[in-house]
């Protein structure tokens, strides 16, 4: 007994240390599980994400990446085509002045650029194109102070979230252009020192910016002093609040156009256009000075020489800077002209003319009449990075041509001869010179499209309102209808066009009741011997394998057969024209030619025709048959002279030792 109750102790013990076990499992997973899911939860490393920054760096001195706290480290660092993990955040090249290729590769979402590469003088190029900017909202001094960047690419960069471009290329003075085209602006609340000390900036590409959300604008362009204009004419300023410093010491600003700008929420304007002592044109037709706003703060940065008129709410009179200015002045009507060398506003810029010297030693060389145009001001020839159409003598001779800084549509730009040349008649933009043949078009104007399957995919087609051809001589056309020509009638239905046979197509090879598809349609196979073509039933000759999905060819003797077959096991259905089944065959799915004469099988159970039957083979005259024993044959059992009978001969009779079963 005593044994037993130990026994019974020891049990449930057990039990309880396996029920403590389990318990202290479950609370270890279930800790594990809570904290992976918050782990994940909060995890910024997305799988299969990508982005990168390409770096071009010349000289000896540190590059600082990433010099704050919120942006994750890249992942992996490319030195000229090395990893080099140690250039993490702050990397040291000392190379004598050769360039060096730095890539940063990011697996990380980032949503702040603030202070990337702040001080970094040996920057010289940045490419943005791969990098992944959907989620930043902030590129405050990305760039601050890299005083050697001269190149900059964007591409098409995603910057959606953005709200803060304060200082972002502050201090870059050897930035000659920047191309902000692409830039979603329309989060942006801050744009103040954007350019700040950008001495060397000569153009700058907004497009089609929109602002809706821009409140601050201090010192936009301070020291800007390479600006000669600048196209601000799709700026939104309804919620601007301060443009103080604007425009200060722009000393080569020449031409301004801020009639757009509504000032109706400015504060601050103080030394707004001060030192910009090359103006010569400054439009502020809209600008209406509020009460809030000192009104000296805006007159006294101004040159007094300056055309402009701006109108008091106070007094409801216009402030002119001075006697020989009015409000109804020339500069002010549209479509006015700038002769920025006689210092006055012009109907055209034609037959208009100035004293010229020769740059070199200021020889005195005669009157020199203006023959361009740019941003309606005139010039005798066109300023730079900024070329004319081009156009024979006869076409334009005497005219005034207009100067482009980006290229027209319809046009290429000739960088031998310097001037923009017509694109084929069917490009929107083109590679180069185009013809018939070879179109050589960028991209297609309205109504036109590329052909990918046509041997010169930059050439462009016109849009047809039904189907299109190309004809034997590779001529493109339209049908009238939605019918394909009897010579080219396959449709593929995807592309609206019709082809003669659908297997020239690199897509849409199958065909199908006169339609081209990728695969054969539904219920429909393709033929062993020619896959391309499409049935729904089986063919004379052929058969479905279903497991291979496609019609495979009976045996040559076959018109119909359900399996495939060999010499030996036709396995035939129905015998094709000119052959039949003989009975007395080992297979009898196997389908003979029909002989002129007489027929039998050898041995080897082969089929012969004959004339005659061979010898010990005897005839069996309703059948054609040559057989080697007529009692082999159900019907024709009698023998009498060679030859098989249903029963003796007339005059012939059996022997009586011989039973015929």
């Amino acid at each position: 007994m005593k044994i037993m109750s130990h026994l019974k102790n020891q049990k449930r013990k057990r039990r309880q240390i396996n029920s403590i076990l389990h318990f202290d499992l479950i609370l270890f997973l279930l800790k594990f599980f809570v904290v992976d899911l918050i782990t994940i939860k909060n995890r910024r490393y997305l799988d299969n994400y990508d982005s990168e920054i390409h770096l071009v760096v010349k000289g000896s001195g540190y590059i600082n990446i990433l010099n704050n706290n919120f942006t994750p480290l890249p992942y992996e660092v490319i030195v000229n085509g090395k990893k080099d993990n140690s250039c993490m955040q702050k990397c040291y090249l000392n190379n004598n002045n050769e360039e060096n290729k730095i890539i940063l590769k990011f697996n990380e979402t980032i949503d702040s650029c603030e202070s990337m590469f702040e001080g970094s003088t040996t920057i010289i190029s940045v490419d943005l194109s791969k990098f992944d900017a959907s989620k930043v909202t902030s590129m405050f001094g990305m760039f601050y102070q890299c005083s050697s960047l001269k190149e900059i690419n964007f591409g098409n960069i995603d910057t959606s979230s953005l709200n803060n471009m304060r200082s972002l290329f502050n201090g870059c003075s050897s930035l000659t252009t920047v191309d902000l085209s692409k830039f979603d602006t329309s989060k942006v609340t801050t744009m103040a020192r954007l350019f700040n000390f950008c001495s060397h900036l000569e153009k700058i590409n907004f497009g089609d910016i929109r602002t809706p959300s821009l409140e601050d604008m201090e010192a936009l362009f301070n020291r800007c002093s390479s600006l000669t204009t600048v196209d601000l004419s799709k700026f939104d300023t309804s919620k601007v609040t301060t443009m103080a410093k604007m425009f200060y010491d722009c000393k080569n600003l020449k031409f301004l156009d801020l009639s757009n700008f509504n000032i109706s929420k400015v504060t601050e304007m103080e030394y707004m256009f001060y030192y910009c002592e090359s103006l010569i044109y400054l439009n502020l037709k809209n600008f209406q000075i509020m009460n809030h706003v000192e009104k000296y703060e805006i007159t006294y940065s101004i040159n007094r020489k300056v055309k402009y008129c701006i109108k008091d709410l106070d007094t409801k009179n216009y402030l002119i800077p001075n006697e020989q200015s009015n409000c109804s002045d020339d500069c002010f009507r549209e479509n006015i002209k700038i002769d920025i060398k006689n210092d006055k506003c012009i109907d055209t810029c034609l037959n208009h003319k100035y004293e010229g010297y020769l740059y070199d030693d200021f020889e005195y060389y005669g009157d020199i009449y203006y023959k361009y145009e740019y941003n309606n001001i005139c010039y005798s020839k066109c300023p730079k990075d900024t070329y004319a159409l081009f156009c024979d003598i006869n076409e334009c001779d005497g005219d005034i041509k207009k100067c482009f800084d980006e290229t027209p549509e319809g046009y290429y730009l000739d960088t031998k001869n310097e001037t923009y040349k017509k694109c084929f008649k069917n490009c929107k933009f083109c590679h180069g010179e185009g013809n018939e043949t070879i179109n050589n078009c960028q991209e297609c104007k309205s109504n036109f499209t590329f052909l990918n399957e046509i041997k010169f995919k930059t050439n462009c087609y016109e849009n047809c309102e039904h189907y299109y051809y190309f004809d034997d001589s590779n001529n493109y056309n339209c049908t009238e209808d939605f019918q394909c020509p009897v010579e080219y009638n396959k449709l593929i239905t995807e592309k609206n066009k019709c082809i003669n046979e659908c297997k020239i197509d690199d897509t849409f090879k199958y065909e199908y009741n006169n339609q081209c598809f990728k695969y054969c349609p539904n219920d429909t196979y393709g033929l062993e011997d020619n896959k391309y073509l499409c049935y729904n039933t089986s063919l004379d000759g052929y058969y479905l394998d279903r497991e291979n999905e496609i019609y495979k060819k009976c045996f040559e003797t076959c018109y119909k057969c359900d399996k495939g077959g060999n010499q030996i096991n036709h396995n035939c259905i129905k015998c094709k024209f000119n052959y039949t089944f003989y009975n007395n065959s080992k297979n009898i799915s196997n389908c003979y030619p029909i002989c002129d004469y007489y027929y039998y099988f050898d041995e080897s159970n082969n089929f012969h025709c004959n004339k005659t039957c061979p010898e010990k083979y005897k005839l069996i005259i309703n059948k054609s048959k040559c057989i080697d024993d007529c009692k082999k044959d159900e019907t024709n059992k009698y023998e009498y002279n060679n030859t098989c009978y249903d029963e003796c001969p007339k005059d012939s009779y059996l022997l009586e030792d011989i039973f015929i079963r």
